[in-house]
């Protein structure tokens, strides 16, 4: 980032998210009711502005306000589909005891595009599962927004294709030493965290 950048950070807006100039996150708030945005000028305090309201009503949404488990990890995924490319992504909020990470990857012209953003999200959630076996945890809570996130994990799904099949065994090899809880979530309906790993999905595609 060049020296002077400011970080526009909205938490209540069209579009929650981090913008880089005035003119972006002025779309998001204008006309929006009990709009929240704020200045910064460093992406480690925008963040935190926009998390530190997101966590409380994601994760906390049934009056639970406890600390993040040094033993326990917070995934929310989704996945994204650029069809003029055959191209796919996904986009991963990761939450510990040590704090929240965002991470992003794009797949381009890979088999298993025909699944489209599905494949985006099983993607996302095979690597949050990797990511909380690395790091020694022992409970994975993933929230998604596609059923079969889940029913093909637990086997109510038939696997038809490749990539179904995979995750399924992955599931199972990482429930060998992780436990996984599924936590499925409506799309676009105001979830801080999904509509963040949602944005994250799309950026890698270059979609607004």
């Amino acid at each position: 980032m060049k020296m002077g950048t400011k970080f526009y950070a909205v938490r209540k807006g069209r579009t929650p998210g981090i913008y880089f100039s005035w003119e972006d996150c002025e779309r998001q708030i204008r006309g929006f009711p009990n709009a929240q945005y704020k200045k910064f000028s460093s992406l480690a305090e925008a963040q935190s502005f926009i998390f530190e309201d997101s966590v409380t009503k994601s994760v906390s949404s049934k009056n639970e306000r406890r600390p993040i488990s040094s033993e326990d990890m917070i995934a929310y995924v989704d996945g994204s589909f650029l069809l003029a490319e055959m191209a796919f992504s996904y986009g991963a909020v990761i939450l510990t005891d040590k704090g929240t990470r965002e991470f992003s990857k794009r797949f381009d012209h890979n088999e298993d595009a025909g699944l489209r953003n599905v494949a985006g999200e099983l993607f996302g959630a095979m690597f949050a599962m990797k990511l909380a076996l690395s790091e020694n945890k022992k409970n994975l809570h993933l929230y998604y927004d596609y059923k079969g996130i889940e029913e093909w994990a637990k086997g109510r799904w038939k696997t038809n294709r490749e990539l179904t099949k995979s995750y399924r065994d992955y599931v199972k090899q990482c429930e060998e030493h992780l436990q996984i809880h599924f936590h499925k979530v409506m799309a676009h309906t105001g979830d801080p965290l999904n509509e963040r790993a949602d944005i994250l999905a799309k950026a890698e595609l270059n979609i607004k």
